[in-house]
């Protein structure tokens, strides 16, 4: 039985995500640690669970940023969600 191969990421998605931006996928919210390209590694907003191998797509499936409003609906006084806040408006 062959191993099924990761499809690649579309080029435009791997570049946009950077340390500290908050990414979303299937309405889950993770924290990006490091970009690699096609995946990298995230903690999850709850600060317990990490991924050292996490791909940017899955199954037709794109993680995308997540929007100053949905950290904002959020910020329940999570420290990753906090700091991601601060990156954003930062940004602006």
């Amino acid at each position: 039985m062959p191993s099924e191969q990761p499809r690649p990421v579309r080029p435009e998605l791997a570049p946009a995500f950077q340390p500290g931006q908050v990414i979303e996928f299937c309405d889950d919210f993770f924290v990006v640690r490091d970009n690699l390209g096609a995946s990298g590694t995230v903690t999850h907003l709850d600060g317990q669970h990490c991924s050292s191998n996490w791909r940017w797509s899955f199954e037709d499936e794109v993680c995308r940023l997540a929007t100053e409003a949905e950290l904002k609906a959020l910020d329940t006084g999570l420290p990753l969600v906090s700091a991601a806040l601060a990156r954003l408006k930062a940004a602006s």
